[in-house]
Order: structure tokens, then sequence, then C-alpha cells
């Protein structure tokens, strides 16, 4: 018998270097699937608008208050917020960062108080300043606002 005969060619062409082969191929491309699958290269998913947040209004009131200061340069201002009642009955608590000249400048309020001023704070003043105001909802979320006094 011839020896080049025996040997056959290539293992790659006998059944199990070819099924060998095909398994390999088969694996590979759905490797590559998958994986394209998972980076959503077959269906890219669109990102929603974001849902606009429904508005909270701050808000002042003033009285001019002379007993602090007889030069009659002082305010009482009162400071609250104004939203729906679903919103309001939301809301978990409000941090008020007043200015820091103010001894207690940071301030939080979990009352709602009553009628259309939700959490509101009171302070005196003899100028005006920016009211920075966190506002922490009961499921875990927060917004941040601020609100320069008006007089």
């Amino acid at each position: 018998m011839d020896e080049g005969k025996a040997t056959g060619g290539s293992w790659w062409s006998t059944l199990p270097g070819i099924l060998t082969a095909i398994g390999t191929t088969i694996g590979s491309v759905t490797t590559l699937i998958v994986t394209l699958h998972q980076f959503g290269f077959f269906s890219p998913t669109i990102n929603p608008a974001p849902k606009p947040q429904p508005p909270v209004v701050v808000s002042n009131n003033i009285i001019a208050d002379n007993s602090a200061h007889p030069d009659g340069k002082n305010w009482q201002w009162t400071i609250y917020l104004q939203a729906p009642d679903a919103i309001i009955n939301n809301i978990h608590y409000v941090v008020y960062t007043l200015h820091p000249t103010y001894s207690d400048s940071v301030v939080t309020v979990y009352e709602r108080g009553s009628g259309p001023y939700a959490f509101p704070l009171t302070r005196i003043a003899w100028g005006t300043f920016r009211v920075k105001i966190h506002i922490v909802m009961h499921d875990g979320s927060t917004r941040d606002l601020s609100h320069y006094l008006k007089f």
C-alpha cells in the first residue's frame, strides 16, 4: 500500500474535522450575536424624554418689624412652598439654607403647615439674600430650588 494514500489528506477534510469546524463557527457566531444583542445593537432602546417635574413655587411674605431694630430696618419674613396638594402631600421635609450670618443657617422643616403656604419658615432680617431650598419627597427623590427674598 502506498504511504501517501494511506494518510488521506488534511484532518480538516475528515468528518470529525468538518464537524469541529462547523461547531466552532456556530459557537463563534452565536457569541457574537449574543454580545451585540446585549449592547442593544439589534433592539436599540430609545431613551424617553425625562418627565417634567410638577411646579413648586417658592415665595415669601414680609411684615415690618420695628421691635428688633428702632430705625425700622428689620423685616419679619416667611418663606413657603406652593404647589398642588398631590405634590405637597408627598413632601417629607424641606431644608432651607439661609445667609451664613444666621446662627441657625440650615433649618429643616417637617411640618406641612396650614393653608396654602406649605412648609413655612419665619425669620427676621434687615436685608435680602438668596435662600437655598432642598426638598425631600417621601419616595426619597429630591429637588433643589432657590429663592431670593423680596422685601
